[in-house]
């Protein structure tokens, strides 16, 4: 006996499928299906954002050394899709209380979210000369370490002298272990540096 085919079309989706027995046989695809996002919630939760911000722009110029009060207001900046406006906040907040870690390390992960590998490093220098066992920001500089390796790596002509290169990046890998090792001893329980160790 030949076994039962049966054939499944999805008109919407550009697909056919046909079945022998229990085992798909032949899969045909006739175009992309591209699906459209449906970004409701996204843009009422950019909009309650926004609402917040009427209330914390007001507090944080009131309160301008509250560390709570700028982390939040930098939440609620990124949150309403305006890291421009977070990074210029913390940014000012930095400058104007040098002597403020939270802030100094804020910045320094806002720049890091920004690929400003350079300018992340020095904050992050800053805070820890502030608090030198200030765990979060010791990852975080061994993290932009890395990830500028990487970014240099990935954006390497075909025409880079491999050897050049690989001193270059090595190097930044170098320049992260002292602070991924040190946090390595003091947070073993973190899965994350493991991984960003090795």
């Amino acid at each position: 006996t030949i076994p039962a085919r049966d054939i499944w079309v999805y008109k919407k989706l550009g697909l056919t499928l046909t079945f022998q027995a229990d085992t798909l046989a032949e899969k045909k695809v006739d175009f992309v299906y591209y699906p459209n996002i449906d970004s409701t919630d996204y843009k009422l939760a950019v909009a309650d954002f926004k609402k917040g911000l009427v209330v914390l722009k007001p507090a944080s110029e009131m309160y301008t050394g509250d560390s709570d009060i700028m982390t939040v207001l930098t939440n609620c900046y990124i949150g309403a899709d305006m890291s421009q406006e977070a990074a210029d906040a913390f940014k000012a907040a930095a400058e104007k209380n040098p002597d403020n870690k939270d802030f100094q390390y804020n910045y320094g992960v806002i720049l890091l979210r920004d690929s400003n590998y350079p300018a992340a490093i020095a904050e992050f220098e800053r805070t820890l000369k502030l608090d030198p066992e200030y765990w979060n920001a010791l990852y975080n500089m061994g993290a932009s370490y890395v990830n500028w390796g990487v970014q240099i790596q990935n954006n390497a002509s075909r025409n880079s002298d491999p050897d050049s290169l690989r001193k270059v990046i090595s190097a930044k890998f170098a320049a992260a272990l002292p602070y991924l090792e040190k946090f390595s001893k003091n947070k073993p329980g973190d899965p994350n540096i493991w991984e960003l160790l090795g």
